[in-house]
């Protein structure tokens, strides 16, 4: 990772060029800050740890729209606290609660939004932008790994929906 090219990694980055602290040995007890890199590791933690030091969040309120079909996709969520309900047409097709992602299908495939999110509960999303995406792809392998699951999982649930219908 880039420590030296993100503002929140200063302090890890003088740090490593002082010396005091090689490449590959005890980084992950400098770089307190950096909940991505502790993400990078073989076992993946839940994708909510990775922004647990988020500020700049999302609030929606019971009943609120996060998106509706056919809005444009620049960005996608992490659910941190609350549910949401994706909705195709009138039909409910999945509860989401924290921890999971909503909206990266029109973030990859740059459409427009297929379905409609609203708010269940009281919730609190990050937001993820293209350019954010995109870093935490190239950064975090597992974090693309998630997303991919998540897509899995996804079609996995519609398929079996559509074989009961």
């Amino acid at each position: 990772m880039n420590h030296e090219g993100r503002e929140e990694h200063k302090a890890f980055a003088q740090v490593r060029r002082s010396g005091q602290v090689s490449r590959n040995r005890n980084w992950r007890m400098t770089c307190f800050v950096c909940t991505l890199c502790l993400a990078d590791q073989t076992a993946f933690m839940n994708a909510s740890e990775l922004f647990c030091q988020e500020t700049n969040t999302l609030k929606l309120a019971p009943g609120d729209f996060l998106f509706r079909e056919g809005d444009s996709g620049e960005e996608m969520y992490l659910l941190l606290e609350g549910e949401i309900e994706i909705f195709l047409g009138d039909f409910v097709i999945e509860t989401a609660g924290a921890g999971m992602l909503i909206g990266e299908m029109a973030l990859i495939e740059d459409n427009p939004r297929t379905a409609h999110a609203v708010a269940r509960t009281a919730c609190r999303l990050a937001k993820i932008d293209r350019r954010r995406f995109y870093f935490l792809v190239q950064q975090t392998p597992h974090f693309a790994t998630h997303v991919m699951k998540t897509l899995a999982d996804r079609l996995r649930h519609i398929n079996a929906v559509a074989a009961v219908r």
